[in-house]
């Protein structure tokens, strides 16, 4: 008989959901800004204990399931913002689309629950996999319930007010430049530099580490450096008295694309690596679910049968979306097109299904905070576009209008289910430690993912209409070429117009092909060797990702470098444990430091939106910019310098 233990209780899914919403704002924010979210595990555990001891009565199971729904509205933002701009960025909408979004959301979440309960006990059980990010949530837990742990929130909270403080003044009132950009013309050639004074990138940088922020670096380095002039010179510049505007016109034309071929190569690359231990995963799974009547407590999933009920409903929405698309796109009978819609609905799920097995094993190596989820989506667009233009009999403008939308859905679709997967795998090892029911963290994660998803088109509408997004605005006052670059879902978009279209230029996503095999051949030299790693998905990153945030990313990872070393002194001279303390503070103090800007954008959203204007705020003249450049670069070496204290201060 088991003890009743505190666990899936009204007040830690009420922290959770509240956690969920928080993080799933300020991640659309930072998404759409550079492609990449950042973990809400670890803050959100450490906070959510900070609420719950305000009862008399706690648990860390309470708040293990409070994390795990918050992970969910992470999960959700990145789908959001990875996928359905390419709808924007197409002309196809013109404000997100409340109930495209909820009817796929809910679709791919719900089954990207159930794709992560099948592979749960195959790759928890793996011992390849270390899941460091799921082992340091475990942990966060474990020392929270423990201690008070009042200093860790201290910085959390200091964190956050310092970027947000930070931010306000940047995009709010102006007083602060966010950029430097300069672009060089040597005879017809342009070349480029940029940095971005971010206080969130910085964090981001330093939460990634020097060795992928360096590699990428090092891409931007050559995509601004060397092609850049190359391409100028053969294509020439588009505008001479708008050298800016030129530069960054050949980079989104001519760079970008390598990168996206390079992204390309690293996804297809790992699942090639990865593909006997997920065949072998797949088939323990599935062996697993025919001996589920002896299991003990804490290793219990839901009703496998009944999870397969919700598949089969979850899937009628897609199945029907795809059938009133194709009787517009083919001239095949009804019945003919309802047999197409149910093979392309399991054609979709098989491939939802490994492409959320490589996403969980991705978690289980390197995190879900690094794994490279947007290659796979590019794989996916790819598949889908080729094979939905072979079945289209006619490219009218509304043929093609609808050819994009069906595209766009599907590949959000196994978005949703192999992003939930690849949070949901990191969640269980947390619980795994801590001692958490999976099937109550099961209930949680349906629970979570429904409420994000209900709310997640709420926030991405009111960021487009306070800041644009990758050149598109929603009305005037808005400059395009200062929207929220959303690079994942300009991808998105490209791939699937120029193969529609028969215009993709696969010549340059050849070269990126090409660039991720060099890439691939050195990682694993330097691998064997024991001495560097070069990152596939970082070189795709530093070519695709605006130059300014890349550079910030760097100076991010290279303080990250620093403060390692200087923590690794301390280990020996001061002990583990004061080593462990410094590295705590100084993780929660960038926790706050991403999450305090990404929710400051949040809050400038409104006012942007009211007064129809990202100026609305702004209380400094056009000729104050370089002064304002002076002022960000001053204030980020007093950041980096403040990190660097707070990091190794011993006393």
């Amino acid at each position: 008989m088991q003890p009743k233990q505190l666990e899936l209780t009204i007040k830690a899914l009420v922290i959770g959901l509240v956690l969920s919403l928080v993080f799933c704002g300020a991640n659309v924010y930072l998404g759409l800004k550079i492609g990449q979210t950042v973990s809400a595990s670890i803050p959100s555990a450490i906070v959510a204990m900070g609420f719950l001891r305000l009862f008399k009565k706690y648990s860390i199971l309470e708040n293990c399931i409070s994390q795990t729904i918050a992970s969910t509205g992470e999960a959700a933002a990145t789908v959001v913002i990875f996928v359905f701009p390419a709808l924007l960025i197409l002309g196809i909408w013109k404000q997100f689309d409340y109930w495209s979004i909820v009817i796929v959301g809910l679709s791919g979440g719900l089954i990207g629950v159930i794709f992560s309960i099948i592979l749960r006990k195959v790759l928890l059980a793996d011992k390849t996999l270390a899941f460091p990010e799921g082992q340091a949530i475990g942990q966060v837990l474990l020392t929270t319930t423990a201690t008070s742990d009042k200093a860790g929130l201290k910085m959390l909270v200091i964190g956050s007010i310092l970027s947000a403080s930070l931010s306000f003044f940047q995009t709010g009132l102006q007083v602060f430049a966010s950029a430097y950009n300069k672009i060089f013309k040597i005879g017809n050639n342009l070349f480029g530099a940029a940095i971005s004074f971010s206080p969130a990138m910085l964090g981001a940088g330093y939460l990634i580490g020097f060795n992928p922020t360096f590699v990428s670096f090092l891409a931007t380095i050559v995509a601004w450096a060397v092609f850049l002039p190359i391409f100028t010179s053969i294509h020439g510049i588009k505008d001479s008295a708008d050298i800016v505007g030129s530069a960054f016109y050949t980079w989104k034309n001519y760079i970008r694309p390598i990168g996206i071929g390079v992204m390309i190569f690293a996804g297809i690359a790992t699942i090639t690596m990865l593909i006997n231990p997920i065949i072998k995963g797949v088939k323990e799974s599935l062996n697993a679910l025919k001996n589920i009547t002896h299991i003990d407590y804490k290793d219990l999933d839901l009703n496998i049968k009944k999870l397969f009920v919700v598949l089969i409903i979850a899937s009628i929405p897609i199945v029907i979306l795809i059938y009133n698309q194709l009787n517009c796109l083919t001239v095949c009978s009804l019945s003919i097109n309802l047999t197409l819609s149910i093979a392309i609905m399991l054609m979709v799920l098989i491939v939802g299904f490994i492409v959320s097995a490589v996403a969980g094993y991705f978690a289980g190596l390197i995190g879900s905070t690094n794994s490279p989820i947007s290659g796979l989506l590019f794989i996916a667009v790819i598949a889908i576009s080729i094979v939905l233009n072979f079945l289209t009999h006619s490219h009218t403008p509304e043929a093609t209008t609808r050819l994009f939308i069906t595209i766009v859905l599907l590949v959000a679709f196994i978005g949703f289910t192999s992003s939930i997967t690849n949070s949901n795998i990191q969640d269980y090892q947390s619980g795994q430690i801590v001692g958490s029911t999976p099937y109550r963290q099961q209930i949680a994660l349906f629970i979570g993912i429904t409420v994000s998803v209900l709310v997640v088109p709420f926030f991405i509408n009111l960021i487009f209409n306070a800041y644009g997004i990758a050149g598109v605005v929603p009305h005037a006052g808005i400059d395009p070429n200062n929207t929220l670059s959303a690079p994942q879902a300009a991808a998105v978009s490209m791939l699937a117009k120029n193969i529609i279209n028969s215009s993709q230029d696969w010549g340059l996503i050849a070269y990126g092909i090409g660039i991720g095999f060099f890439a691939l051949i050195l990682d694993l030299i330097g691998k064997s060797m024991g001495k560097f790693r070069c990152p596939m998905l970082s070189i795709g990153i530093g070519l695709y990702l605006p130059p300014d945030l890349v550079v910030i990313l760097f100076v991010g990872g290279l303080l990250r470098t620093i403060v390692d070393c200087k923590q690794a002194k301390i280990r020996k001279t001061h002990g583990e444990e004061m080593a462990n303390k410094l590295h705590s503070k100084s993780s929660l103090l960038i926790c706050g430091l991403v999450a305090g800007e990404s929710l400051m954008g949040l809050i400038l959203a409104i006012p942007f939106v009211i007064k129809q204007s990202s100026d609305a705020l702004k209380i400094v003249g056009d000729n104050f910019i370089g002064f304002s450049q002076i002022l960000s670069v001053v204030v980020t070496l007093i950041l980096f310098c403040y990190i660097y204290k707070i990091s190794t201060k011993t006393e």
